[in-house]
């Protein structure tokens, strides 16, 4: 993968999302992210996931507005991305963003999913 670091300790799976210059959501990034979360359907192993910037001053910036650009590639770009998050609402394993610089309205679904989870888990 080309722009997650991933590593794995003792059952927690710590995710750096990595796509400089500020972690523009492009169809590449979208792929891995939707990749590395499908590999975790067999993975007994793994119970937490801890999703994180390699860049200190975003955790995510917009979608790649190529990938949005209304031609047949952006509106499967698009479709990805609602996969991508469909994937990690399903995941099984716990799942944690640490969230250290800004995100853009777009990436906010993404952050979004974690605050859901913490509602519901405080319910």
């Amino acid at each position: 993968m080309n722009t997650l670091t991933i590593t794995r300790h003792k059952g927690i799976a710590s995710v750096a999302i990595g796509n400089p210059p500020a972690n523009v959501l492009t169809t590449q990034l979208i792929d891995e992210i939707n990749a590395f979360v499908l590999s975790l359907k067999g993975d007994s192993e793994t119970k937490v996931v801890v999703f994180r910037s390699s860049n200190e001053k975003f955790f995510l910036a917009h979608l790649d507005l190529n990938a949005i650009n209304g031609s047949a590639h952006g509106r499967a770009a698009c479709n990805e991305f609602s996969q991508m998050i469909d994937n990690i609402k399903a995941m099984r394993q716990l799942s944690i963003l640490k969230h250290g610089g800004q995100t853009a309205r777009e990436a906010t679904d993404f952050s979004g999913l974690f605050a859901d989870t913490a509602s519901a888990l405080a319910q």
